[in-house]
């Protein structure tokens, strides 16, 4: 296949956020227990998606961000958003997983909305902790590959 049909097959893909509402919002607190003068903490941020269902011309699906501040069980926030789209282009088929997830790693993505939706939670609850507002990007946050230790 050449780039430039598999470029204009990328583009057909407008996928339309129908519906956002939140499913669940999870936040704990932990205490650092540790005496070090130096204690170097490790923030994770990484999204997943599940779909739910779909019909003729819409798919719905849950969206999670969790977020965990390491190594000690510091903090975890973890919003869980249930979205439905839909591909107005794409009248008699539903937009599938690898393409919902596809349209979430690009740059540009029509869902965006649900990006900006959930960075608006994180930063609320954390906000209302008393803390600094969190702010996560508008990007899908793959999970990074745990690192080998060296022994």
């Amino acid at each position: 296949m050449s780039l430039h049909l598999l470029e204009k097959r990328r583009t057909k893909m407008s996928l339309t956020v129908q519906k956002l509402r939140v499913k669940s919002i999870t936040y704990s607190e932990g205490e650092i227990k540790s005496q070090e003068k130096e204690l170097k903490l490790s923030l994770s941020c990484s999204d997943s998606l599940s779909i739910k269902g779909s019909t003729d011309n819409w798919t719905s699906f849950y969206f999670t961000r969790n977020i965990d501040i390491t190594p000690e069980p510091v903090f975890s926030l973890s919003v869980t958003i249930f979205v439905i789209v839909a591909d107005p282009a794409k009248k008699d088929s539903v937009p599938t997983e690898s393409e919902i997830l596809a349209e979430l790693r690009k740059k540009d993505n029509s869902l965006s909305a649900l990006f900006a939706e959930v960075s608006l939670l994180v930063s609320l609850v954390t906000k209302a902790n008393g803390d600094f507002p969190m702010i996560t990007p508008p990007v899908f946050m793959e999970k990074a590959p745990q690192a080998q230790k060296n022994k």
